[in-house]
């Protein structure tokens, strides 16, 4: 089996289907698959066009070759007068597709979400849980009263401190020496 697919690329931008028809696949006899996608023009002077590209299957290997002997690197002129140099190379994927069809199919689970009894269960424990919600109000009213509890707790917990207890045990043997200034004087 020879690889039978080509891809044409580099095809103006505004090319159509009937017009590639006219201008290169016109004599071709031994075509059974063609694929035609349309590049796009700018629409502003700055923008980039983005060229169109076609997907051809040939019957038979002579004919594929002198199709890519003949046509790679033929210049085809779009109605600016753009030359655009069309490259024939072979597709990378070979398979000839069986539709056309871009959208896809409707599935057998399509429009089925409501009848689903995972998603119902889902649905119900949602909506309890929205409407066991706190307020904005109460949830703030809630964050004050804990942190009022917890600052009076630690107030409770740090009145003494390891240094306040270690200058607490120090004072009463210090109590009557070393006084200085006024207390010494009026003695």
């Amino acid at each position: 089996m020879f690889r039978s697919k080509v891809v044409i690329r580099n095809l103006p931008p505004d090319y159509t289907q009937s017009s590639l028809e006219e201008s290169i696949l016109k004599n071709q006899k031994t075509i059974n698959y063609v694929r035609f996608v349309a590049g796009t023009p700018s629409k502003r002077p700055g923008d980039k066009t983005k060229p169109g590209h076609c997907f051809i299957n040939f019957t038979t290997l002579d004919s594929l070759l002198t199709f890519s002997r003949e046509f790679d690197g033929y210049p085809l002129i779009d109605s600016r007068g753009v030359q655009y140099k069309i490259m024939v190379e072979f597709a990378p994927f070979q398979m000839i597709a069986t539709t056309d069809s871009v959208e896809p199919s409707e599935g057998s689970r399509c429009n089925t979400l409501k009848d689903d009894e995972d998603f119902a269960q889902f649905s119900q424990k949602l909506a309890q849980e929205k409407e066991s919600q706190l307020s904005p109000e109460q949830i703030i009213e809630n964050l004050l009263v804990k942190t009022k509890e917890a600052n009076e707790k630690l107030l409770l917990e740090q009145k003494t401190t390891p240094l306040l207890k270690y200058v607490n045990s120090l004072q009463p043997q210090n109590r009557g020496k070393g006084k200085k200034g006024k207390q010494a004087k009026e003695q």
